[in-house]
């Protein structure tokens, strides 16, 4: 797949609305596999946007194509190893265009940058193409999961000395 000219950058306080409607779009075909804390929790409204990106602890990155935002991400150290990804979506309608990839790609960079060893995140059964996404890229299960909100989510992890 070629890759596309995009450019990522943290996010600003103007990229609110764009990333509200990014999460909405992506995570709205699979609401209702979701308790209604658990689809809030990860459609996080406009002021919950605002507090993080304004939050130093949490990078909010979004991806610019043909400069149009059509994919974000959140990340934030977890410990001295580990740069955890608590939110990542790319608008449907740019989706299986390689745009998550190279955001991947971007993360793993920005980790190692920081001399981190390894990136986390949290999934859940129902977001199929994610997984293969992160699959793909060389995330594995760990076998740990949790439940969030009343819905069982499961940890994937990649060490970023195995990043191809």
């Amino acid at each position: 797949m070629k890759k596309l000219d995009l450019i990522i950058r943290r996010a600003n306080s103007s990229d609110t609305e764009n990333i509200y409607h990014i999460l909405f779009k992506a995570f709205k075909p699979y609401k209702k596999y979701y308790t209604n804390e658990a689809y809030k929790a990860t459609v996080i409204s406009t002021d919950e946007i605002e507090k993080r990106i304004n939050n130093p602890e949490i990078n909010i990155l979004v991806t610019l194509l043909n400069n149009r935002i059509v994919g974000t991400a959140s990340i934030l150290e977890k410990n001295h190893n580990n740069l955890y990804i608590s939110t990542m979506a790319v608008n449907p309608q740019y989706q299986k265009k390689g745009i998550g990839y190279q955001l991947l790609e971007y993360i793993s960079n920005f980790a190692r940058e920081k001399n981190l060893h390894q990136l986390s995140l949290e999934s859940y059964k129902p977001l199929k193409s994610a997984i293969r996404l992160y699959e793909k890229y060389g995330f594995k299960k760990t076998g740990k999961k949790r439940y969030y909100y009343d819905i069982e989510i499961f940890e994937m992890i990649i060490y970023i000395n195995n990043i191809h």
